[in-house]
Formats: structure tokens, sequence, C-alpha cells
């Protein structure tokens, strides 16, 4: 038998691992664990593991440029505007793994080019939480 994965399992995975958010459940969200994460700020160890889990060119559309993550001190934390991007692409990937049952298909699917949005990949959309929905 595998192990059973919950959404909040995936959304600490593409979050670099974070903690406090694998018990996150699907319909029990509670946002002000994601507004205190926010306010924080990501550390830039996890957005470093999350720039690998995610892709570097998703990343850099949507998060924060690989150049900028590596002059910011390892035990620094991205401001509240880059960890609200981290968050909605982290949170998007999580959903898409439970749609496709696997990450590594999640991540093929939201970086690949979709005639259906005129040859964007779905991840090019998620620099704003309008396109994060």
């Amino acid at each position: 038998m595998g192990v059973r994965r919950t959404h909040g399992t995936d959304l600490a995975y593409f979050l670099g691992d974070l903690d406090g958010l694998e018990d996150v459940a699907l319909g029990e969200v509670d946002w002000r664990v994601f507004y205190q994460l926010i306010e924080k700020g990501v550390p830039v160890s996890s957005a470093a593991r999350m720039l690998g889990r995610v892709g570097a060119a998703a990343f850099e559309k949507c998060v924060i440029s690989r150049s900028t993550l590596r002059s910011k001190a390892r035990s620094a934390r991205l401001s509240a505007f880059h960890s609200e991007r981290a968050l909605r692409v982290a949170r998007v990937f999580a959903r898409a793994t439970e749609v496709f049952g696997d990450r590594s298909r999640a991540v093929i699917w939201l970086t690949r080019a979709n005639h259906t949005l005129d040859g964007a990949a779905p991840a090019d959309l998620l620099r704003n939480e309008a396109g994060g929905r």
C-alpha cells in the first residue's frame, strides 16, 4: 500500500519542504496560515528548493529571478510580494498533482505550451492571482 499524500504534502513539497503545510486539506484550507506565511516570508532556502522542483523557467517567470534569489543570503526570506507569488505557484502545482496523480506529470502539464491558452503554458498565467484561478 502506498503512502497517502494530502494536498498539503504536495503544497509543502512545491514550497521547498516548508514546515506547517503538510496537513492542509483541500476543503479545509485555513487562509490565516497562508497570510502569516506571506507576511513572514518564504525562506530563501525553501525558494531555492522550489526552483528545482517547479523548473527554473516557471519559477523565474512567476516568482523571482535566479540571480536575485542567489544574491539573497540563504538565511533570508522572500518579500511578501514574492512569497505570495511562491505560494500561488505551489498551490496550483499541488492542485495539478492531485488532478494528474503524479508530481512529474503535473510539472510537465503546467510548463508545456497549451493551444487552448493561445500557446502559453499554464504556469505562464501564474504571475497574478487571476491567472492562478
